[in-house]
């Protein structure tokens, strides 16, 4: 229904941002990690609308491709919205299919709220369909943009500059590899 939305970033919590387009405010949920944007500036947030039997909410993304991974994730039986967004918080989608497509059912099962015999099953029902898909170009960062944008969605969260800086500092001093910009902050926000 709605692709994406293109306007100020005027809120942004731990659980859902709002974005005003236009003079209509949209109340978007995302996950802790999701929207790293500097409040009361444009940004674009992809959407996905979804509709159950008792409610409707709008979800919100940095980028097509988590939407994307988030509306197949969520397709699978017993998986919901606030699974879909455990996994974009832990995973970019580079990742997470490739957890699936070699069979990772301990790391797949490492997301909160997910056990070993649900993290079989999306493998089982997502194996085929991920193998097609490609590896998204947009993922790609240099390390440094990492630090920037996670120094961004910190303090949009409530931490102070100097504060974040320490944070990002600790998380990634002990790391040998990369880290993708999800986790980097949704380690930071733990060790809060």
């Amino acid at each position: 229904m709605f692709e994406y939305l293109r306007g100020t970033l005027i809120e942004n919590g731990l659980s859902h941002a709002v974005v005003d387009v236009n003079g209509v405010g949209y109340k978007v949920l995302i996950a802790p990690s999701t929207i790293a944007f500097p409040l009361n500036q444009e940004c674009t947030i992809y959407t996905s609308f979804v509709v159950r039997e008792n409610f409707q909410a709008l979800y919100g993304f940095a980028d097509a491709p988590s939407r994307n991974l988030f509306e197949i994730v969520i397709n699978v039986s017993g998986i919901g919205p606030k699974i879909g967004l455990c996994i974009l918080s832990q995973f970019t989608p580079d990742r997470f299919r490739d957890a699936v497509i070699t069979d990772n059912v301990t790391r797949i099962s490492s997301v909160p709220g997910l056990g070993k015999k649900t993290a079989e099953k999306i493998i089982l029902e997502l194996k085929s369909k991920l193998i097609k898909m490609p590896h998204s170009s947009s993922q790609t960062h240099h390390p440094a943009h990492h630090h920037m944008d996670a120094m961004g969605a910190l303090v949009n969260l409530g931490f102070s500059e100097k504060a974040a800086s320490k944070a990002i500092e600790k998380v990634t001093s002990d790391k040998s590899e990369k880290m993708e910009l999800s986790e980097i902050v949704t380690e930071a926000l733990r060790n809060r």
